[in-house]
């Protein structure tokens, strides 16, 4: 299929194209523009150099966006070099300076600007008139645009490694975000996973003393709650590597900080509970009873299972 223009731009400028190709639409002018001609079952590269081929006009959106583009570079000079029979129409939609090297590859080019030829009421004209006759496009130096090209083939790869580095930059810095992006959602699901389990071992600890039978369930009680108070230290270490951060609203350190004081309280009181129990089994054992010995250092092993106590533990040291 053959086409009138073919339209080189840069994917940032494609309101503009947009409008321009509305435009050539009311006039009834053919085009090529990439995102509306290439499927993605053909190859990219032959689409595209036969597109170039198979059209009248190469129409050039010059623009910041598309001079630091590789694949508009690319379409230039395969235009410049290997489609003699096609002209060429620099047209310039921004007021970004020229770069030096299009300068050269197109000084016998008259350029056009969005300013003094706009889209609706100049630039169609300008493009009907040049389809029928070319030679309106160079100017009076009468430079050759093919003796022009093949020098600057010497040039191209510089062109576009420099067009490449240039945006190194901009790439690396999209691909640390990402992997930053990535790595917080990663810690975010931890982070609540590790505060959802830990809120399912104080059901479980819930569950055992409706059993009505704390001697019978109180070492899983405090295994429970010690592992939940564990989990919860692991959703406050991921919260705070996060706190002088972008990402630290994603980690809600109040969820955290409640649930271990509740924690702490339950182990207290469990603590209390069998501290006070020993003591009276010990007052007991005191006043004459030996059998209440085994009992008060039973006792004080599970209150020490739920908080350390010096005092305790030398009771428990002088029973044994």
């Amino acid at each position: 299929m053959t086409y009138k223009v073919f339209i080189s731009y840069s994917r940032k400028d494609g309101r503009i194209a947009d409008r321009i190709c509305e435009e050539l639409d009311k006039a009834g002018i053919t085009y090529f523009i990439d995102r509306e001609a290439i499927k993605g079952s053909v190859d990219f590269p032959d689409v595209i150099s036969q597109a170039i081929g198979e059209s009248e006009l190469f129409l050039f959106l010059a623009s910041r966006n598309s001079y630091q583009s590789v694949f508009t570079n690319k379409e230039i000079v395969y235009a410049v070099n290997n489609c003699p029979n096609s002209a060429i129409l620099p047209y310039i939609i921004d007021d970004s300076a020229l770069p030096k090297n299009l300068e050269f590859l197109l000084s016998d080019v008259n350029w056009i600007t969005i300013k003094d030829f706009p889209i609706e009421s100049g630039l169609v004209p300008h493009v009907t008139a040049v389809l029928d006759d070319p030679k309106i496009l160079y100017n009076s130096k009468g430079l050759k645009r093919r003796k022009i090209s093949r020098v600057f083939m010497v040039f191209l790869p510089i062109v576009t490694v420099i067009a490449t580095l240039a945006l190194v930059p901009s790439i690396v810095d999209r691909h640390r975000k990402m992997k930053a992006d990535a790595a917080a959602d990663k810690d975010k699901k931890e982070y609540l996973a590790t505060i959802a389990k830990s809120d399912s071992l104080v059901r479980v600890v819930w569950q055992l003393r409706s059993m009505d039978d704390p001697e019978a369930t109180v070492l899983k009680e405090i295994e429970c709650l010690k592992k939940a108070y564990e989990l919860l230290g692991t959703s406050a270490e991921i919260s705070k590597a996060y706190s002088n951060s972008s990402y630290s609203s994603l980690f809600i350190p109040d969820m955290v900080a409640p649930r271990k004081v509740s924690l702490t309280s339950n182990l207290d009181s469990i603590f209390v509970y069998w501290k006070d129990l020993a003591q009276d089994s010990y007052r007991l054992y005191k006043s004459g009873i030996a059998e209440e010995r085994d009992y008060a250092v039973k006792f004080i092993g599970y209150a020490l299972d739920a908080k350390p106590d010096k005092n305790l533990e030398a009771l428990r040291q002088q029973l044994q």
